[in-house]
């Protein structure tokens, strides 16, 4: 005998789960890369409070607030030291600021199909906007970015600041944030939280995810499928 049982063995029988290798969960966020709809090459679409322009989304803020959507070949050398306002990933990237960064009350919401008791994990990347080296013209873009985040519409706003900088284009840094969801819906809010002074009318935001945190015992399974695949594999070698 060559071990032809051991080998035979059903990896169901073994209690074996095998996850697809490199696989993420599913994004529960809908349009969180921004590119629906489709802006024209090298230019950016501003959007007001109320509109129903950029799908799934809602934008919140003052009378007059606005965000703007940013194709990714979008430049201002001149008049501003920027070229290009690069997106995180895809074509079109958001900027909370607005036409010339109108305030703190400005942003964008989503509702969110949740588990009560689940935890989530809310990824995204913060984008700063810096003038390329060696320009001397009037800095718009001096400042931190900074994305405020509420969840279920609380007053709290945690703050994601970007201070890293790219010159002449967006430098792109990703933050998370894991919660326990305590409603069957979550509404998720983004806000500009970028001061006025020093000049920073930029505060980009990109590919927005909400994943499930596997649960326990979805760990322990696949933690138990390798483990078996291990043994099948020793078996193998001695059976050759």
């Amino acid at each position: 005998m060559r071990g032809t049982s051991m080998l035979a063995i059903p990896l169901i029988a073994l209690g074996i789960a095998i996850a697809p290798s490199g696989a993420r969960a599913a994004n529960l966020i809908q349009n969180g890369g921004f590119e629906d709809p489709t802006v024209g090459g090298g230019s950016y679409q501003t959007i007001g409070v109320g509109s129903g322009a950029l799908p799934f989304w809602t934008i919140v803020g003052n009378p007059g607030n606005n965000v703007d959507l940013v194709q990714t070949a979008y430049s201002e050398d001149p008049p501003n030291g920027v070229s290009p306002f690069n997106a995180y990933e895809g074509l079109n990237s958001l900027d909370l600021t607005g036409n010339g960064n109108v305030g703190t009350a400005v942003g964008i919401q989503q509702s969110v199909a949740t588990v009560v008791g689940r935890q989530y994990t809310l990824s995204f990347f913060v984008g700063r906007a810096t003038p390329r080296e060696g320009y001397t013209g009037f800095h718009a873009y001096d400042g931190d970015a900074t994305v405020d985040l509420s969840l279920d519409g609380g007053v709290t706003r945690l703050s994601f600041t970007n201070s890293n900088s790219t010159p002449g284009q967006i430098d792109w840094q990703a933050f998370s944030h894991t919660f326990t969801a305590i409603d069957t819906t979550t509404l998720i809010s983004f806000y500009n939280g970028t001061p006025l002074i020093p000049p920073a009318n930029f505060a980009g935001l990109d590919d927005v995810r909400l994943e499930a945190v596997p649960e326990p015992a979805s760990v322990a399974m696949l933690a138990s499928g390798a483990l078996g695949l291990a043994f099948l594999r020793f078996a193998r070698r001695r059976a050759a």
